[in-house]
């Protein structure tokens, strides 16, 4: 038998992680790639009591295992593609373009399945990354109840992270609460169907959003648009006085509308006023798993703390260093774990006072 080449129109993909699960979004593209689609009707023709079931004898080097007795048993799927088996050789298990956990299949009503495909660790890895490299299993569902919302600028229509998404059900008044991530988005699965809830959407620096939200099955996605919060302040208007003092002539200029006095000296030393603390970073963008490295410069001797956080002001990582006088150079291993985006390196002095903060991109 000939294996057939298929064409698979994935190329490109980015993951974002947040309190909500990750999404994959796929753009157009062009890979060569071992990938294998499995009929609907191949599925249910069976009528099986678990999809687990069906997937035996579909793909070549996929065997579905029972990990407990019972006909509701957990099912462990493996993809034997020319690779050895460790203890995590499950796929990853992605519907409707969400990342789920792999018994989440078990829950699928296979009458509810409009497409279902499965790619091998090679051509998964390309497509995703490490998460992919013991294949994937993509499903699209006729009726899901993941809902995407995308959280935006109303002028350049970037995502806002960090925003917050409340949802207030008519029925019984229970509330849902969700942080966007990193690029602005929320997914969840836990508004009820066909039910009616009060949307709040708010963001440091923006208007918040409010309206009535109907759950019903045309709602998988939708874009929430805030508009900047601008404050505009009152003019103030500023008189110039000179006046004699002990021999200094200076200039004290006097506030009108709100009574502060502003005094300019020009006989102050310059040189006395600190230097601005310099914290330099490279590189950036980094990839995951890789290094990063930290310059800066002081003038004595003590114990510096760097740390790594998310936009969410989670800390992933912190690190002690004794720092000499002069130069200094560190690094910080970033983990692969981490999902990409935008991070912050603050370094902190020993009463943990953050002395400079820089942001990182990785990939």
């Amino acid at each position: 038998m000939r294996l057939i080449s298929t064409l698979c129109l994935l190329l490109s993909f980015s993951i974002a992680w947040s309190q909500a699960p990750p999404v994959i979004s796929f753009t157009s593209g062009v890979v060569r790639c071992g990938i294998k689609k499995i009929l609907t009707a191949e599925l249910i023709q069976n009528k099986p009591v678990l999809l687990e079931y069906e997937l035996t004898g579909k793909v070549a080097g996929l065997n579905v295992q029972s990990t407990t007795k019972g006909v509701s048993g957990n099912q462990k799927i493996i993809m034997r593609c020319s690779r050895v088996v460790t203890d995590n050789c499950s796929p990853v298990l992605i519907i409707d373009g969400v990342v789920r956990k792999l018994d989440t299949l078990s829950k699928i009503n296979p009458n509810n399945i409009l497409s279902f495909s499965i790619i091998k660790s090679g051509a998964a890895t390309a497509l995703f990354g490490p998460d992919g490299v013991n294949g994937a299993v993509i499903v699209k569902l006729k009726q899901s109840s993941i809902r995407k919302f995308y959280v935006k600028d109303l002028l350049d229509e970037s995502g806002i992270a960090g925003a917050t998404v409340l949802f207030i059900s008519e029925k019984n008044n229970d509330t849902l609460m969700f942080a966007a991530n990193d690029s602005g988005i929320v997914v969840t699965d836990k508004l009820e169907s066909s039910s009616i809830y009060e949307m709040r959407v708010s963001a440091i620096g923006y208007h918040s959003f409010c309206q009535r939200f109907n759950n019903g099955r045309g709602y998988m996605e939708q874009n929430i648009l805030l508009n900047r919060e601008v404050k505009n302040c009152e003019e103030v208007i500023l008189s110039q006085m000179i006046c004699l003092k002990r021999r200094n002539i200076g200039c004290t200029l006097f506030c009108k509308c709100s009574g502060i006095t502003l005094t300019m000296n020009p006989d102050v030393n310059k040189e006395v006023l600190p230097e601005p603390f310099k914290l330099k970073i490279y590189p950036s963008p980094v990839h995951k798993g890789g290094v990063i490295k930290l310059q800066f410069k002081i003038d004595r001797v003590e114990e510096r703390t760097a740390r790594i956080v998310n936009l969410n002001g989670v800390e992933l990582l912190r690190r002690k260093w004794q720092t000499n006088k002069g130069n200094n150079q560190f690094q910080l291993s970033i983990d692969a774990r981490w999902a990409g985006g935008i991070y912050l390196v603050q370094l902190l002095c020993e009463n943990g006072r953050i002395l400079a903060s820089e942001k990182i991109i990785i990939q």
